[in-house]
Parts: C-alpha cells; sequence; structure tokens
C-alpha cells in the first residue's frame, strides 16, 4: 500500500498501519481509525507512532485518551511517546473530555493545553488548580 502524501489514507487495523508505514519513503498522512480499541491495542499503536516518530518527525493525535489509560503516571509505550517523543520533534495532540481522566505525565509534559468549557464546578475547581489560575478567572465566558 503506496502512501499518496497529499491525503490521509485511513486504517483500521494495526497490521495495515504497520505496512503503510513501511511502504512508505518520503513521509505521509495517515488516519489510524481502529473498530474497537484496547489498551494492548493502543500500546502497539503508541510503539509504531513512537517508532515512526525516530525516523521522520509526527503529529501525532489521539482522541478520547481516558479510554485507554488511567490516571497514573503515563506507562508502556505511551509513556514512551509522552515522555521521549517530544525531543524527537513529535508534536502530540491527545483530547480528553476530564482532566482528572488522564495521567498527571500528559498535563505535566505538555507544552500547551487547551481547556475548553467544564460543566460541573468539580471539573472546573480540578482544572483551575492544575493550572495555577483563580476559579473566577477560569469559569468567566469569554
Amino acid at each position: 500500500m503506496a502512501c499518496d502524501c497529499s491525503k490521509a489514507v485511513s486504517l483500521k487495523t494495526l497490521p495495515d498501519l504497520l505496512m503503510a508505514l513501511k511502504s512508505t519513503k518520503a513521509g505521509g498522512r495517515f488516519s489510524y481509525v481502529p473498530t474497537g480499541f484496547s489498551k494492548q491495542e493502543f500500546d502497539n499503536f503508541c510503539r509504531l507512532a513512537h517508532t515512526w516518530n525516530r525516523q521522520k518527525e509526527s503529529i501525532i493525535v489521539i482522541e478520547e485518551l481516558a479510554a485507554v489509560t488511567n490516571t497514573g503516571k503515563a506507562s508502556g509505550y505511551w509513556g514512551v511517546l509522552v515522555n521521549q517523543s517530544l525531543g524527537l520533534g513529535a508534536t502530540l495532540f491527545a483530547t480528553v473530555q476530564r482532566g482528572q481522566e488522564v495521567g498527571k505525565s500528559v498535563m505535566n509534559a505538555a507544552t500547551y493545553l487547551y481547556v475548553c468549557q467544564h460543566n460541573t464546578d468539580d471539573d472546573a475547581r480540578y482544572m483551575a488548580k492544575k493550572l495555577g489560575v483563580n476559579i473566577t478567572k477560569y469559569r468567566e465566558n469569554p
């Protein structure tokens, strides 16, 4: 499966992603959208992403991170990706609904945090404390 780098190649299995990564020489745009996602599969994806990033600076987007990680320190290849890939030129985008549901490594290693509306006071207090912002500033509407 050769890569046309002008558009993203959408893949549904890790073996397909691995084949696509191996077949490209000049980089590419890949969208890995599995039909189901286990923690082991996520770890394998992170391993592929880290290995790929060691060869080519990458932008790696992970949506709904809380579904495949825990609230402790980032572990496995997710920990490797978070703690080592930035030094190799990676840009990581990880989305979550609630900051409390992901590991502290994510927020502590982040270059930027974009925080959108939180609908509960508990969530707002958590993020305000984590970011060192007065909750009245955090709850203001733009």
